[in-house]
C-alpha cells in the first residue's frame, strides 16, 4: 500500500467512525424495528398509516396518518397532523406539531425549531450538553422551542481544525516540538498547563469585573483562544502519531491491543500475506487523525464538559508553555516521530551536530 493512500484511508476510516457513533446513537432501533422508509423529496403526505420508521432527508411534507415508528428528520421540514407512536429526531430541521396530534414520545433535537399546539409533545435536547442552547418560548397558544444555535458550536469545531491546520503549516517545527513533549516531559507539561490555567483564569475574573480593565479581559480570552488552538495542533500530532503506530504495531503483530475487534484475524492474515509497507504518516495526517479524536471527545456527552473546559486546555496551554520555554530560554530540542525522508535526516543532522559542540564546550 503507498505512503499516501495509506494516509487517506486511515484517515478516512477513523473520521468515519467517529462521525458515526452519534448517528448510531439517534438511530437505534428503539422500537424494534429494523426497516426504514426514506423520503427523500418536497410535498410528502402520508395519507395512511404507516408500521415503519420514517427518515426525511433534505425533504419536506406532511404526516397525516398514524405512524408508527420513531421519525427522523434531516435538513427538513415536517408537519406532524397524527399520532406518532415513537420519537421524534430533529436535526438541523423545522418541526410543527398541530393541537390535535399525540406523539407517544419525545422530540429531540439537534440545531431545530419545534412549533407545537400539542400538550403531549415533550421536546428535549438530543446531547444533554448542549441544552443551554434550547430556547423556549410562548406564542399565540403555540410553543416554540429553538435550539438553532447549536450551529455556532458546530462551526467552532471546524474553525478549531482550520486554524490548527494553519498553525502546523505556519510553524511546523515548533508544533511538532510541542508534541514531543508528552513523550519527554509529561510531569513538567501538566505542571505548567495547571499554573498556566489557574493564572489566566484568576486575570480574566479580575479583569472582568474591573469596569476599567474590561478590554483586558477580552484580549485575554483572545489570547487564550490562540493557546489552546497551537497547544492543540501540538497534542493532535502526538495523538495521531500514537494511534498509527499502535495500528500497525497490531496489524503487523508486533503486540496485541487490550480488545479484539471484529474480523481481527481476518485482517492480520490479509496483511500478513500481502506484506504491504507499514503505514508512515508525516505530521499533517497525524493531526488530521488527533484532532478529528479531540474534536469527537468535546461532544461525548457527561465528558465533554470536564474534557473541553478543564482537562485539555491544561494539556494545551502546559504544552505551548513548556514548548516557549525550550525553544527560548533552554534551547532544548527533540528528535521528532513525525514523517519521514529530508527533514527528518536534517534534524538528526542536527542533533548530532549540537552533541558534538556540547561536548567540545566541555572540553
Amino acid at each position: 500500500m503507498k505512503t499516501k493512500r495509506s494516509q487517506v484511508l486511515l484517515t478516512v476510516l477513523i473520521g468515519f467512525v467517529l462521525l458515526i457513533l452519534p448517528a448510531r446513537a439517534v438511530f437505534a432501533a428503539e422500537s424494534g424495528k429494523t426497516d426504514v422508509t426514506v423520503v427523500a423529496s418536497k410535498g410528502y403526505v402520508q395519507s395512511s398509516r404507516n408500521n415503519s420508521r420514517l427518515l426525511f432527508l433534505f425533504a419536506s411534507g406532511r404526516i397525516e396518518a398514524e405512524q408508527e415508528g420513531d421519525l427522523y428528520l434531516f435538513f427538513s421540514n415536517v408537519e406532524l397532523r397524527s399520532n406518532i407512536k415513537g420519537n421524534v429526531y430533529s436535526l438541523f430541521s423545522d418541526v410543527s406539531v398541530s393541537a390535535d396530534s399525540n406523539i407517544d414520545g419525545e422530540i429531540k433535537t439537534l440545531s431545530s425549531r419545534v412549533v407545537s399546539g400539542s400538550e403531549s409533545a415533550k421536546i428535549s435536547q438530543m446531547f444533554a450538553e448542549f441544552g443551554i442552547f434550547l430556547k423556549t418560548s410562548e406564542y399565540n397558544n403555540y410553543t416554540v422551542t429553538d435550539d438553532s444555535f447549536t450551529h455556532v458550536w458546530l462551526w467552532m469545531s471546524a474553525l478549531r481544525i482550520t486554524l490548527a491546520y494553519l498553525v502546523l503549516m505556519i510553524k511546523r517545527s515548533f508544533i511538532e516540538q510541542g508534541g514531543m513533549l508528552l513523550y519527554h516531559e509529561p510531569l513538567r507539561l501538566i505542571k505548567n498547563g495547571i499554573v498556566t490555567y489557574v493564572s489566566l483564569a484568576l486575570a480574566f475574573l479580575v479583569f472582568t469585573i474591573s469596569l476599567l480593565f474590561f478590554p483586558f479581559s477580552i484580549l485575554l480570552a483572545a489570547v487564550f483562544f490562540a493557546a489552546l488552538i497551537a497547544g492543540e495542533a501540538s497534542l493532535s500530532l502526538i495523538l495521531g502519531h500514537t494511534v498509527t503506530e499502535t495500528l500497525n504495531s497490531y496489524i503487523y503483530g508486533k503486540r496485541d491491543l487490550p480488545f479484539h475487534p471484529p474480523f481481527s484475524r481476518t485482517i492480520r492474515s490479509y496483511f500478513a500475506a500481502k506484506r504491504p509497507a507499514e503505514m508512515k504518516v508525516n505530521s499533517t495526517a497525524c493531526m488530521l487523525i488527533g484532532i478529528i479524536i479531540i474534536e469527537a471527545l468535546r461532544n461525548i456527552p457527561y465528558i465533554s464538559l470536564g474534557f473541553s473546559y478543564f482537562f485539555f486546555p491544561i494539556l494545551a496551554l502546559g504544552t505551548l508553555i513548556t514548548a516557549l520555554i525550550n525553544a527560548f530560554v533552554l534551547k532544548r530540542y527533540y528528535l521528532p516521530v513525525f514523517g519521514h525522508g529530508e527533514r527528518d535526516k536534517k534534524a538528526a543532522n542536527f542533533e548530532e551536530t549540537r552533541k558534538k559542540l556540547l561536548v567540545a564546550d566541555k572540553r
